[in-house]
């Protein structure tokens, strides 16, 4: 009796019969023996009636008989005698290669699909032969694996070539000659498209204020990174007079941080608790120790004259003092025992009085006093100016008031601070002026004195000019040059 196993991969034959096995390899002529012992005889069982089974075929189930190389038992079960229990080392479901038969070499083919002679195959003739091998053209959809025949490939673009297996490929130019430039151009690809270095271009030559080139001089190096160094150490000069330079602290001295002192070690060649007498201090000159004022030339200064001295009015018109009591000093246009009359300037009319400080004082308030009260006032205002000898520039000024609260009662003083709480300082010798505007029905008379004729105002310095109406506030500067003048000057107090 025969059994065939054939595998997927090399069909192989397995022939039982009663004392071997034989294994055929069908594609190259081999045959492989294993010997075995034949199994003991079962009994002879019963004899029954004639089956009555359809013998079994290759595509039928059916009664078979037991032949050479099989035996069955009492039950029924049937056994291989000398049967295979494993192949090249392996049992289970073996699938047969011919690396598994020892000694294997490999017969020339004498025969394709069947055929010999010459034999054209076709993809009948190939089993499991996929479709995609017998296409052509372009392909679409999804395969895998590797192609491992030469197919042409073409590249086209920026990188062009073609070839099968390894080819070289040829990268664009950009465009730019190849070189060293200063300013290049790059595309969205991120390669130099061109490049340009500026012809005839220099370095200015470095100032104190101008960025720019600079030589290496002595004492100095510059590295390949650029570094600028220093050569040699710095020795300062030693200090004179008349040269900046380096010195050694000695006696009587001392250095601290780099702070030089010194500490006074005799007077006049005395030590001690020491009284210096005039003849202590050399180059002293006689009017320091005798003498009077008129012996005195130059200017001394405010801060080294005693609070006792008296300050003089230093042009007429113009008065200057310290209220002790109340530790401040004012400014007067004039002195108040001088101020005996009233003066209407009339609505939009304006005085401007000048004086001049003989001390440096900062100030925030004036104060005019009214010889008689006002009657519907719509504006009424105080401005400070300083005065070039021909026009006038405000620099501070009072809040606008009418009627209701200012010069509502005759022989009063009305002080006002300058507008939101502002101060000026009037520097000793500068001229300045004061003024007061009154718009409305009845203005009210200010208090002034008379210098008896219009012309002793103006003999300069000036002490005032005068504009009789027309004004709608104070100016914010006027060239007063052309302005009449009166006999009247307001006194006025600045604070």
């Amino acid at each position: 009796m025969t059994v065939d196993v054939t595998t997927t991969q090399n069909p192989v034959t397995v022939n039982v019969n009663d004392t071997n096995v034989s294994v055929s390899v069908t594609d190259n002529v081999t045959t492989a023996t294993v010997s075995g012992g034949t199994g003991p005889q079962g009994p002879t069982g019963p004899q029954g009636d004639p089956a009555s089974l359809t013998p079994a075929t290759s595509t039928a189930i059916g009664g078979i008989i037991v032949g050479s190389g099989l035996s069955v038992t009492v039950n029924g079960t049937l056994s291989a005698t000398g049967a295979v229990s494993s192949v090249a080392g392996r049992t289970g479901a073996v699938t047969l290669t011919t690396a598994d038969v020892s000694g294997y070499t490999a017969p020339p083919v004498t025969s394709v699909a069947g055929r010999t002679g010459t034999v054209t195959l076709s993809t009948s003739d190939i089993s499991g032969l996929g479709t995609l091998a017998t296409q052509s053209g372009t392909f679409s959809g999804t395969s895998s694996g590797t192609n491992t025949g030469d197919q042409t490939i073409s590249l086209t673009g920026d990188v062009t070539g073609s070839g099968t297996g390894s080819f070289a490929a040829t990268l664009a130019a950009s465009g730019a000659t190849a070189g060293t430039y200063t300013s290049v151009t790059v595309d969205t690809k991120g390669r130099v498209t061109s490049g340009t270095n500026p012809a005839g271009y220099s370095l200015p030559t470095a100032t104190a204020s101008v960025l720019g080139g600079i030589k290496i001089g002595s004492g100095l190096s510059i590295d390949g990174d650029g570094v600028v160094s220093s050569s040699s150490s710095y020795t300062l000069p030693n200090a004179t007079t008349s040269t900046l330079g380096g010195v050694i602290v000695g006696t009587g001295l001392s250095v601290s941080s780099g702070t030089l002192s010194a500490n006074v070690t005799s007077v006049a060649g005395r030590t001690g608790a020491v009284t210096i007498a005039s003849s202590d201090v050399s180059g002293l000159a006689t009017v320091a120790t005798s003498g009077s004022a008129a012996d005195l030339t130059g200017t001394l200064a405010d801060a080294r004259l005693s609070s006792a001295v008296a300050l003089a009015n230093n042009i007429i018109g113009a008065f200057q003092g310290y209220d002790a009591a109340n530790s401040f000093y004012y400014i007067e246009t004039m002195p108040r025992i001088a101020a005996f009359t009233g003066n209407s300037q009339g609505s939009g009319g304006i005085n401007f009085v000048y004086f001049t400080p003989i001390k440096t004082v900062t100030v925030s308030s004036i104060t005019f006093i009214g010889t008689t009260a006002s009657t519907g006032l719509t504006l009424c205002r105080f401005g400070l100016y300083t005065f070039d000898g021909t026009s006038v520039t405000l620099v501070a000024s009072t809040t606008s008031e009418t009627t209701s609260t200012i010069f509502t009662t005759a022989n009063t003083a009305y002080k006002r601070s300058f507008t939101s709480g502002a101060t000026y300082t009037l520097a000793a010798g500068s001229r300045y002026a004061v003024a007061c505007i009154q718009v409305g029905t009845t203005p009210a008379s200010l208090l002034a004195c008379s210098v008896g004729v219009a012309i002793a105002a103006t003999t300069l310095p000036r002490l005032m000019s005068f504009v009789s109406s027309g004004l709608t506030d104070l100016p914010s500067s006027r060239n007063t040059s052309g302005d009449s003048s009166s006999a009247a000057v307001n006194y006025a107090r600045l604070v």
